[in-house]
């Protein structure tokens, strides 16, 4: 089987209303009583608290981490590589996520808005201004949500009437273009982990503080490296297995308090890293 038919492409669109709105007025009479050019300051009004729209801003933020988390970069338009073993998992945690920040929107619009625009004009004195508040219907339609899914473009998919040297050149243009795409999100795949578990053995030296994150983090990235291996790189399948293996049961509670456990730790992360570090030496080469 090819990588083309064991991952896809996907990209995410989080759209969302900012509250915030500028006041060309108030941004003249800035820069005018300064004796500054007219693009030396912006007087942004913040139309709503901040607390308005914590909940919205936090799913957002939630949505977008977990789609970076669980994908790879594939270009530079917003494009991520998927792995097709991780398609039903990823479809359904990102399903969630997109119903929790839809039902904030809900929350916001519904109950939230209306209690803002009301107090809008005490709070904003003289920069109240009533167009600055869509009507509740408009507002909805500036907050959106859309997960684009196609599959990976190849050279077979090329369909242009042009002479034969000139396809087959293009042709070789894409399959270089996604083999080096791949190399790439291969090689972050693996500075992603080398990252981590370099952090948990730094993070488990004596008398080092560490956050219950550390551990969770190298443990979730063991699990979730199988599905975004999609060349099947068993060195890298091999790595996750042993994480999961010697690291997959500590928890931070038992290593603040035992020391022989967090020494052990280390020394296993350590010896992870090291390995890690010999088989990463080539990737310049290949």
């Amino acid at each position: 089987m090819s990588t083309y038919d064991t991952g896809m492409i996907v990209n995410l669109t989080i759209s969302a209303w900012s509250g915030h709105k500028l006041d060309k007025a108030k941004t003249a009479a800035v820069t005018s009583d300064a004796k500054a050019a007219s693009d030396a300051a912006r007087v942004n009004k913040h139309l709503v608290s901040k607390e308005a729209l914590a909940d919205i801003t936090r799913t957002a933020n939630a949505l977008r981490q977990y789609f970076y988390r669980a994908t790879l970069p594939w270009g530079d338009n917003g494009d991520r590589l998927l792995g097709a073993a991780g398609f039903m998992e990823f479809m359904e945690a990102t399903a969630r996520l997109m119903d929790d920040f839809h039902a904030a929107v809900d929350e916001f619009i519904t109950a939230r808005y209306p209690a803002e625009r009301a107090r809008a004009q005490f709070r904003m004195g003289e920069m109240f201004d009533a167009d600055d508040y869509p009507a509740p219907e408009c507002l909805r339609s500036k907050f959106s949500t859309a997960l684009d899914i196609h599959g990976i473009p190849t050279s077979d998919d090329f369909r242009v009437a042009l002479k034969d040297s000139d396809a087959e050149r293009i042709r070789k243009q894409i399959d270089t273009s996604n083999n080096q795409r791949l190399r790439d999100a291969m090689r972050l795949l693996w500075e992603r982990l080398f990252d981590v578990v370099e952090n948990f053995a730094q993070r488990m030296e004596d008398g080092s503080r560490f956050k219950e994150a550390t551990v969770v983090n190298l443990q979730e990235l063991a699990e979730a490296v199988p599905a975004l291996n999609i060349t099947n790189d068993p060195d890298l399948t091999e790595l996750c297995k042993e994480i999961q293996q010697k690291l997959g049961s500590v928890t931070a509670k038992d290593l603040r308090k035992d020391d022989a456990a967090r020494q052990q730790a280390r020394q296993e992360a350590k010896a992870i890293v090291d390995r890690m570090s010999d088989l990463m030496a080539g990737f310049d080469t290949k």
